[in-house]
């Protein structure tokens, strides 16, 4: 009974109106302010925009968790490496999302950016996209593309872009257990008011779905403390998010915290390195 139910959250966690923002339940929330990372240039999301990893400069490694819904079977645990070359930058991504027993998806890609122009870089990623249906069924996967841009448009203005899946390929199996994973087309911008201080906004369109956004600010209180607000909506009720990072020698944490008004609390928290 308790695999029964885990299976049906999981499965239906794509149709909720999400706190996780992202319709692709392997891809974890970023720790960009309300999850909108397409132009977050600073950082590198695992997942988000592969031209963004043309500004990791030295060899990183992250690992993270999503708690969605303070429910185990709806977590996501992931892991990121960015390795700067002389030509190119090169990463790699893993995600796990669901529960080994019962019912999982797997996702494993790696990255190439590189920078074209000062002040514009495009990024490539193909992921390996893996489900595991059922003991009979076992594991069924294909392979995802993933293209992103980013471009300084003028001082302190940042706009970003992501096509997930563009090609709309999706996983079938045997039997009627079929995976459909979703298209997703983002276009962001960022700007930087002072060097502590920055605002982001998103716009994502799933294919057959309707337009979600979001918008958030954050502000280097100290140089080892940030403090991230925002929120996103449509479809659902307009979701409020909190963050935080913190920074000490070459280690950074940080969390993140987004309360729906049906489903409740969201939480993701990263641990960076650099090497």
């Amino acid at each position: 009974m308790k695999k029964t139910v885990s299976f049906l959250l999981i499965c239906l966690l794509p149709f909720l109106p999400m706190a996780a923002q992202s319709v692709v339940s392997a891809i974890p929330a970023s720790i960009a302010p309300a999850n909108a990372s397409t132009a977050y240039a600073d950082r590198w999301a695992v997942f988000h925009n592969p031209a963004i990893l043309v500004g990791e400069k030295k060899i990183s490694a992250t690992a993270g968790f999503e708690n969605r819904f303070m429910l185990k079977e709806l977590g996501t645990a992931s892991l990121g490496v960015a390795v700067p070359t002389k030509y190119v930058q090169v990463g790699g991504a893993f995600s796990f999302y669901g529960i080994s027993e019962a019912y999982y998806e797997i996702q494993a890609g790696i990255a190439v950016s590189r920078q074209f122009h000062e002040k514009f870089s495009m990024g490539v990623q193909f992921n390996y996209f893996s489900v595991y249906f059922s003991p009979t069924e076992r594991n069924k996967g294909t392979v995802i593309a993933q293209i992103g841009f980013l471009s300084q448009v003028i001082k302190n203005l940042y706009l970003g872009f992501s096509a997930y899946n563009p090609l709309q390929t999706n996983i079938k199996s045997s039997t009627a257990l079929n995976k459909r994973i979703p298209s997703v087309f983002s276009l962001g911008a960022m700007y930087r008011f002072t060097p502590k201080a920055l605002w982001v906004a998103q716009v994502d369109k799933e294919i057959g779905n309707t337009v979600h956004w979001a918008t958030g600010f954050e502000y280097q209180i100290v140089d080892e403390l940030s403090l991230r607000l925002g929120g996103y909506g449509s479809p659902g009720p307009f979701v409020p998010t909190l963050g935080f990072g913190v920074n000490f020698w070459k280690i950074r944490i940080d969390a993140n915290f987004e309360y729906h008004l049906r489903l409740g609390l969201n939480s993701i928290a990263k641990v960076s390195c650099e090497f």
